[in-house]
């Protein structure tokens, strides 16, 4: 194998009946490819008891469980090793048998997140409070302490990715405690030419669009709910039109109080991206409220095509939505105000036009692929680049600045739940 073949290394990688998952790794392969580089790809998947190997969108992804992948490593002769999601048991292999071949790791979010960040993870478990204990157990007993020592790692050649500077100060140290060395700071890349900026019709202000996993109460979807029966109170309500795609777990249950209203249009399905493209055309508005994102990859399609994005002022989407200019964001688990964001749009096609303008400008500018996986490709070509040795402590004022509004966050949640349960108790 020659020595200019690099190994992409994940837990998961999209397939034709899971589009979603990881797709923004598979974009980064195509840019990579469409560069010339030599990529392979290894999915680690704890239900693949042989070695196999499936296409997407004409890449090959090699499949296998740990031990087949431990096996994989140990044999190959990859001049890097590319990690999305850098966890103990895909580090474990490399470090003991190719500790000198250059490691890149790209940090997203779940493999780095404290337990108190996960909160809604355990929202609908009936052993609510067993499950937090669980959950903080696992990540201070396991997680932290790998982490910690992998970031500070000099047995190791590993440079590290975040795909924000947010989530990398207010989330990656001060929950691992150490400062991460040997970091760069590029985003996940929003692909231009699939998502090219396209001149908005005012008249398209009326058609808002939702695009979501409904997977985990982090994606707010309950919020987007509660955000259109708000709506209902418009004189021009029957004017607007709302479409919802996704699938997930608690996609019908969530989206059950809209399923009467004639304007609201529910498909349960996942998405090419070449038909989220097609779907961004006939719209204008890209509603995504959200309770923890590093990054917010599908508000910055929806705005790259020149949608409006009206979203929630918390974790990393103020750093990619200019709020007032390239986008409106709404105080967090406030429908209301999302609502009010809404309207400002609805009524003023010139805000709408001026916003879907600067929505794209900002994205492409901030995420196309000359600020992200080119630099990315030259990251992985050139060994001197992402070098750092920052030794300073974690600066704790920083990190935790906004910790009190992820708090309200929580206890907001909690509050309405406990109201509806009071007031269903009462009728009962």
């Amino acid at each position: 194998m020659s020595e200019d073949r690099h190994l992409v290394i994940a837990n998961a990688y999209p397939n034709d009946a899971n589009l979603y998952n990881y797709g923004f790794l598979h974009r980064r392969v195509k840019k990579y490819l469409d560069a010339g580089l030599a990529i392979d790809i290894f999915r680690i998947d704890t239900n693949e008891p042989v070695l196999r190997q499936y296409v997407f969108d004409g890449v090959t992804v090699t499949t296998g469980n740990k031990t087949l992948y431990a096996e994989f490593v140990s044999t190959s002769s990859h001049a890097t090793f590319l990690v999305h999601f850098p966890l103990d048991y895909i580090i474990a292999p490399i470090a003991a048998h190719r500790p000198t071949t250059p490691v890149i790791a790209w940090l997203h979010g779940y493999e780095t997140l404290s337990w108190h960040r996960r909160w809604y993870d355990t929202v609908e478990d009936a052993q609510f409070i067993n499950r937090v204990k669980s959950l903080r157990m696992h990540v201070e007993k396991n997680k932290v302490p790998f982490l910690a020592n992998l970031f500070q790692a000099e047995d190791l050649d590993i440079r590290f990715v975040a795909v924000s500077n947010w989530f990398l100060k207010h989330s990656v140290e001060p929950d691992a405690g150490v400062r991460v060395t040997n970091i760069s700071i590029i985003p996940n890349v929003i692909d231009t030419k699939i998502f090219p900026f396209v001149r908005k019709n005012p008249e398209l202000r009326y058609k808002v669009l939702v695009i979501k996993p409904f997977t985990s109460y982090k994606y707010a979807n309950d919020l987007v709910v509660k955000t259109i029966l708000s709506l209902r109170e418009l004189p021009y309500f029957d004017k607007l039109h709302f479409s919802i795609i996704g699938d997930g777990p608690i996609f019908d249950k969530t989206l059950e109080p809209l399923r009467s209203l004639a304007n609201v249009h529910i498909t349960k399905a996942f998405l090419r991206q070449e038909e989220i493209a097609a779907l961004h055309a006939d719209h204008g508005i890209f509603l995504s409220p959200t309770r923890w994102d590093s990054q917010g990859v599908s508000i910055g399609e929806a705005m790259s095509s020149g949608l409006v994005p009206v979203s929630t002022a918390i974790s990393a989407i103020p750093e990619f939505v200019t709020d007032g200019r390239s986008g409106l964001l709404a105080n967090t688990e406030d429908p209301d105000e999302l609502a009010s964001y809404l309207k400002v749009l609805f009524e003023s096609p010139e805000t709408f036009t001026l916003m879907s303008e600067q929505a794209s400008i900002q994205i492409q500018t901030s995420c196309g692929p000359q600020a992200t996986t080119d630099r990315e490709i030259e990251l992985i070509k050139n060994r001197s680049l992402g070098r750092n040795r920052d030794i300073h402590d974690v600066d704790w004022k920083v990190a935790y600045s906004d910790l009190e509004e992820e708090v309200f966050s929580v206890l907001r949640y909690f509050s309405e739940r406990h109201d509806a349960l009071s007031q269903t108790i009462r009728q009962i």
